[in-house]
């Protein structure tokens, strides 16, 4: 038998990888993402109540995560994987960044505002 990186699944910890079959993890998965991508949609596309959707949101993918059969640290959340994970958090300030600067090249950057928008009729 051909060795293989699955050859010691049977050794690993059981919180390290995900307690449910196959299919039933696929499915799970993509409607918790759908959840939590309609969430945040909302969130963004209320005009004047963002805030509830917002923490339902992030409710959501906290409970999410935590129910995932996953361990602490197969979910990267060790003083270990912090420093490796930098880099996401600083690629994100640079392409915010740079969006925030077209915007205003474009002259399409504005303030945010809750009030009403006349042009959409509400």
């Amino acid at each position: 038998m051909p060795s293989s990186e699955f050859s010691n699944l049977a050794a690993r910890p059981v919180a390290e990888h995900h307690p449910a079959p196959f299919l039933q993890s696929r499915v799970a998965s993509l409607l918790e993402v759908g959840i939590g991508f309609a969430l945040i949609e909302a969130a963004l596309w209320e005009g004047r109540h963002i805030a509830p959707w917002a923490w339902l949101a992030l409710a959501w993918i906290i409970a999410s995560t935590l129910n995932s059969g996953f361990s602490w640290r197969a979910l990267g959340v060790t003083a270990e994987g912090f420093r490796p994970a930098l880099w996401v958090a600083g690629a994100g300030l640079l392409l915010a960044g740079a969006i925030a600067g077209g915007g205003a090249v474009a002259g399409s950057l504005h303030l945010y505002t809750n009030q009403l928008h006349p042009g959409l009729g509400s």
